[in-house]
């Protein structure tokens, strides 16, 4: 008789409709007390609207949970949805029960995002509740983030912030920054009158990949060298892809030496209540083991410069490999806002080509030739290399002894950088070029960027 009983009951079960419960902060009276710096992901499906709730003004959304913050002193936060895989609305209000007065709203912190970000000044012993809904009914995973803004120490770049150790991230506003004398531009974004300044100095070498992923603004991200300005650009970004006006680059730093980083907006808004926020990160670098999608089937370079090694490379007078501790940080821009040491654009394009080298220890104050080729993958089996003698690119047969120079007799700096190509190709074939850049030192060794060079396709 049990066992039937138990077969029965189970049967119940397995037929029976099981309904999700709503989450534990559905409801105003369950909103979840939060303390700075906070992140909390949950489901929102189920979510519901209570009886007397208002809507957020700023667009139509349902389905909200709650979270509450009561600050201890007069603080600019930001709240944010950043991470969420659904289109949010984030408003914050002010009251004790429904219907809540509402202080700001934000659908979508940038156009080309479904995430919001509200930020307000908040007053120091009064409670305040924060509400996400979902956009037309939406639900999803919600990453919900709230932090205190840092104050704008760092404007200057005698101000710049220590971003120490492996792991960083801050978030500030920096709607009144503005720019110093002598301040150079970034040559990926010059139009940038407004920037902020953090310096890195590794205890060891270290490959680091820096973001500004989750600012409400245009960055260019920028990394320099040097002790005052004008400083040294290292290299640049603007936007990570086409789909992303915020920045990324990656980028190896020696041990012990100084970097500085430079974020700069780039178009500013005529919104006169735009309130700018920068949301910087610093994450060690882990290599993808994926084969890049834009790998192509062209034959690499055989000659003499095409040695594989470390960050830089050298050779003697007879093409023999020898250590370096050199370093080349090569980039292209375009006029669109695209960066990189590895792209693909149109022939008609313009386009900068530049290459900084941190030169050798052992070969600062050295007299040098500067040296600049290009590869071109013409089939399967024949490149043709040119050199730069002067301003001019004449071919060149391969041989390091009849290899001429771009310029003849500097004298090498700690940091220099020099530019390759300015314009568009489109006097060219539409194929794959390689640029390469070093120097030859009196005693006929040659130092340059082998294991990277600027990679370009040109359709």
């Amino acid at each position: 008789m049990k066992h039937k009983l138990f077969t029965v009951l189970l049967g119940l079960l397995l037929v029976s409709p099981v309904y999700a419960a709503p989450p534990a902060n559905d409801d105003l009276a369950n909103a979840l007390k939060i303390v700075l710096p906070y992140s909390h992901t949950q489901k929102t499906i189920d979510a519901t609207t209570e009886a007397s709730e208002v809507f957020p003004p700023c667009t139509f959304s349902e389905g909200s949970v709650w979270y509450q913050y009561t600050p201890k002193k007069d603080e600019n936060v930001v709240f944010d949805t950043l991470g969420s895989d659904y289109d949010t609305v984030l408003a914050i209000w002010s009251g004790d029960e429904h219907p809540l007065t509402e202080i700001a709203c934000n659908d979508n912190s940038l156009q080309t995002t479904q995430h919001s970000q509200i930020n307000t000044t908040l007053q120091k012993n009064t409670r305040y509740f924060i509400s996400v809904t979902g956009f037309n009914k939406e639900t999803g995973t919600l990453n919900f983030n709230a932090k205190a803004l840092e104050s704008l120490d760092n404007d200057d770049l005698s101000g710049a912030i220590d971003i120490g150790g492996e792991t960083f991230s801050y978030t500030q506003e920096t709607t009144k920054a503005s720019t110093e004398l002598k301040e150079p531009p970034s040559k990926c974004g010059k139009d940038g009158n407004t920037t902020v300044w953090f310096q890195y100095t590794p205890r060891t070498e270290s490959t680091m990949v820096l973001d500004t992923l989750g600012s409400n603004y245009d960055t260019v991200l920028s990394i320099w060298k040097g002790a005052k300005h004008p400083l040294a650009e290292l290299t640049c970004n603007d936007d990570r892809d086409e789909e992303t006006i915020q920045s990324q680059l990656s980028m190896t730093f020696r041990a012990n030496s100084t970097y500085y980083i430079k974020i700069n907006l780039l178009n500013k808004t005529e919104d006169a209540e735009q309130t700018d926020i920068l949301v910087f990160n610093a994450t060690p670098y882990e290599p993808d083991s994926t084969v890049p999608p834009d790998s192509t089937d062209t034959p690499e370079p055989t000659n003499p410069l095409d040695l594989i090694g470390a960050i830089g490379m050298g050779i003697d007078a007879e093409g023999n490999p020898i250590e370096t501790t050199a370093s080349f940080s090569g980039t292209i821009t375009t006029e669109t806002g695209l960066s990189g040491n590895d792209l693909t654009i149109n022939l008609t394009d313009n386009i900068d080509i530049y290459v900084t080298v941190q030169v050798d220890n052992a070969h600062i104050d050295e007299t040098a030739d500067i040296l600049m080729v290009v590869a071109i993958p013409i089939n399967d089996k024949t490149v043709i290399y040119y050199m730069r003698e002067g301003t001019a690119w004449e071919e060149w047969p391969g041989e390091i002894a009849l290899l001429a120079a771009a310029e003849k007799t500097v004298t090498l700096p700690e940091t220099l950088t020099r530019t390759l190509f300015q314009g568009n190709l489109n006097q060219l074939p539409a194929t794959s070029y390689i640029f390469y850049m070093g120097y030859r030192l009196k005693n006929g060794h040659i130092i340059f960027n082998g294991p990277e060079p600027i990679r370009l396709k040109v359709q």
